[in-house]
């Protein structure tokens, strides 16, 4: 009777440190849905981080297809969110300050800042390649670019193997190759594809013992800003260079007025490869800093040549302040670990019997 209990007990140990693991390694909040990348078992963090490095050879960067810009025609949208407007734009704007200094450091291409540049993903099979930028946080390792790059509308499922290269041009990684470790997107996107929704936030692992921040700087980020302003929006499109050279778009952007869409609009020509990149208000080209306030979204077939983006509101601000101060947790199969776990606690159990 005993021998059977003992079994018992270690079963359910088993299961309780497994289920243990998977709501650590990807955790729901009420508002969040969060993913914290897995290493292998036994593997280190720079073991992991060169893996992700060798993956992505040359032939793979250039394997990869630009993630389209958002059809929201397929999409669903948030019906309740045109009573949002008035109670957003009623919240105080806040922003958080860049590191200028190290921004305005000299950049490869002349007007073009370091903070911004590729992110690679696989999607199901397929290899794919948006746009991305450094903004400030406590931790250091954060980038701001668009959900439907992180979060994938065909798999429903988060996207693997995505790394960010800053100032990316033509295959050269001037900055090295930067690895996620954790992935945010908000529940509405999760669920429902809102567009309002559009925004992901992706911790980095450091490099050679470094903070991505502290490389190539971090971009000032506003929430609750006003609807019209001058924009600066960067990104690697399809129709410019191919995607294998930054650029950039300038225009006000403007209030669409859309009775299900609480974003902005400005006129852009860009195209897919440009999803989120992002959108500097107050942009300089001496210090080639700015106050990032949206991320390439959508375009839509009855307005050519407008970008669409989300507004970062106190939601997104919400979304920014638990990632800010997420440190690295090193999440890995750790089959051999539960299993270790389980014998230690296994034994504590069975002393008793």
């Amino acid at each position: 009777m005993i021998y059977f209990i003992k079994i018992l007990l270690f079963i359910i140990l088993n299961v309780t440190l497994s289920n243990i693991h998977q709501l650590y390694a990807e955790r729901h909040d009420s508002d969040l849905y969060t993913f914290n990348i897995r290493i292998k078992d036994g593997q280190t963090v720079e073991e992991y981080v060169q893996q992700m490095t060798n993956f992505w050879t040359d032939m793979r960067l250039n394997l990869a297809v630009p993630k389209p810009l958002l059809n929201v025609e397929s999409l669903m949208t948030n019906d309740s969110s045109s009573n949002i407007l008035s109670y957003r734009d009623s919240n105080k704007a806040i922003v958080v300050q860049g590191t200028v200094q190290r921004s305005s450091v000299l950049s490869k291409r002349s007007g073009y800042p370091n903070t911004v540049g590729k992110v690679y993903f696989v999607d199901g099979s397929s290899f794919h390649s948006c746009s991305a930028s450094v903004v400030t946080s406590d931790n250091k390792d954060m980038i701001f670019t668009a959900a439907h790059c992180v979060y994938s509308t065909t798999s429903n499922a988060f996207v693997t193997n995505f790394i960010f290269i800053p100032q990316y041009e033509n295959n050269t990684r001037l900055f090295g190759t930067w690895t996620a470790r954790t992935l945010y997107v908000m529940q509405n996107w999760s669920l429902n594809f809102d567009i309002n929704s559009d925004i992901a936030i992706v911790l980095l692992y450091t490099l050679n013992n470094q903070h991505i921040e502290d490389v190539v700087g971090s971009q000032a980020i506003g929430f609750n800003y006003g609807h019209s302003a001058t924009i600066h929006s960067f990104g690697y499109p399809n129709n410019y260079f191919s995607t294998q050279m930054m650029t950039y778009c300038t225009a006000t952007k403007y209030f669409p007025n859309f009775s299900t869409y609480t974003g902005d609009a400005l006129s852009c020509t860009m195209n897919q490869g440009s999803s989120g990149g992002p959108w500097f208000e107050s942009f300089s080209f001496s210090t080639l800093s700015g106050i990032q306030t949206s991320v390439n979204s959508f375009t839509l077939a009855g307005t050519p040549n407008v970008m669409y983006g989300p507004y970062f509101d106190s939601s997104v601000l919400s979304m920014y302040n638990k990632a800010k101060i997420d440190t690295i947790i090193v999440f890995s199969d750790a089959r051999h670990c539960n299993f270790s776990v389980i014998l230690l606690l296994s034994s504590a159990v069975f002393a008793r019997f």
